[in-house]
């Protein structure tokens, strides 16, 4: 899908999430698995909601 404006690419989004969630305590986890459903675009609030409760595995949702 095409926005019109500049996005965010998915792997800074990505590393940035990791950046949030180590900073907060999270472990790394064992494996990273990304699905980008829609563009964040430059300047964009989102929120972040991370569900679950397994320290290996990050699920997490970015909401514009």
């Amino acid at each position: 899908m095409l926005s019109g404006r500049r996005v965010v690419h998915g792997m800074h989004s990505a590393t940035l999430l990791l950046e949030r969630w180590l900073g907060h305590g999270g472990n790394l986890p064992a494996t990273l698995r990304c699905e980008f459903a829609q563009p964040i675009s430059v300047g964009d609030e989102v929120d972040l909601t991370v569900e679950g409760a397994d320290p290996t595995c990050l699920l997490a949702s970015v909401h514009g």
